[in-house]
């Protein structure tokens, strides 16, 4: 097995995950793939760990993480409260769920309720790379359309305030 790991090739992903991307790792996320490597320490992706909750809000607040990584169970909570946790950031990032007992009622799960996707474990090393790759581009889409979306109603207010100042005289 090739011990370094090249960045995933997806044909036709346009703005994929940039090599200095930071995640936040929520729980005891195994990174093993089966096989003793680790995926996150051998990615050029800045991986941040939380251990609960707690510690996850923590981090949400003070940085930028596009993507969120957590386990379905943890010490002070679940994948749900880490989803919720989310919604304190302008942009949230996108949640993805990771568990051994990944199953379709999870996976349905997680999609109704907001989150981005699951991953099994053990983790696929290519699997895991084209998930966090498109999570990260289905962030920067969402926030692209954020900024658009303040941009332009940033100008009809101007246009608008225009118009009545032109009303007025």
């Amino acid at each position: 097995m090739n011990s370094t790991l090249e960045e995933p090739t997806l044909a036709g992903l346009v703005g994929i995950a940039p090599r200095d991307l930071t995640l936040l790792l929520v729980g005891a996320v195994e990174d093993d793939d089966g096989g003793g490597g680790s995926i996150f320490s051998q990615s050029r992706w800045q991986a941040r760990r939380a251990n609960s909750c707690r510690q996850a809000l923590q981090l949400i607040r003070q940085d930028l993480h596009p993507v969120v990584v957590s386990e379905r169970d943890l010490p002070d909570g679940d994948w749900k409260d880490v989803l919720e946790l989310t919604s304190v950031r302008k942009e949230p990032p996108v949640v993805i769920v990771t568990s051994r007992l990944a199953d379709d009622y999870l996976w349905a799960e997680v999609l109704n309720l907001g989150g981005y996707d699951v991953l099994a474990k053990p983790f696929d090393r290519n699997e895991v790379h084209r998930t966090i790759s498109l999570a990260w581009q289905h962030w920067k889409n969402r926030s692209d359309m954020l900024h658009k979306g303040r941009k332009a109603e940033s100008e009809d207010d101007y246009v608008y305030e225009l118009g009545r100042r032109n009303e007025t005289r």
